[in-house]
């Protein structure tokens, strides 16, 4: 089984997340800080998504920690960081921590499908395919 880690503390983000996630044939797992997912023999995680608009101290580390995990030989997990378009601040420290874009909240079912399905993952579980 392949699992995705939602780093959220919002319910209603993880929930809603979570049906996407499966519908793409993962199961999901909510930690609250980027440190509290595990990597290892146990766990098949495939993705770790943050909400990037939640961040706090640590969580920088934490992310580059998983990609140095990743580099002594063990497979990395694809990071995506996700939040709002308006946070040009947060999109800036992402890119200089060298942890990639910040995906806007209203494109993460697609970036989720792209990544993590496939491109047509979701309309062949018969949800709706996303807007263009």
């Amino acid at each position: 089984m392949s699992l995705v880690a939602v780093v959220t503390g919002d319910l209603m983000t993880l929930t809603r997340i979570a049906g996407i996630i499966h519908r793409l044939g993962h199961e999901t797992y909510r930690a609250d800080h980027p440190a509290a997912v595990t990597l290892g023999e146990s766990a098949d995680v495939v993705a770790i998504l943050v909400s990037w608009d939640e961040r706090e101290t640590g969580w920088v580390d934490a992310l580059r920690e998983r990609a140095a995990h990743g580099q002594r030989g063990d497979e990395m997990p694809q990071v995506v960081l996700f939040g709002s378009h308006r946070d040009l601040d947060g999109h800036r420290e992402a890119r200089g921590a060298g942890l990639g874009r910040v995906v806007a909240r209203s494109t993460l079912q697609t970036e989720l499908q792209r990544r993590l399905g496939g491109r047509d993952a979701l309309t062949a579980r018969g949800a709706p395919p996303a807007r263009r």
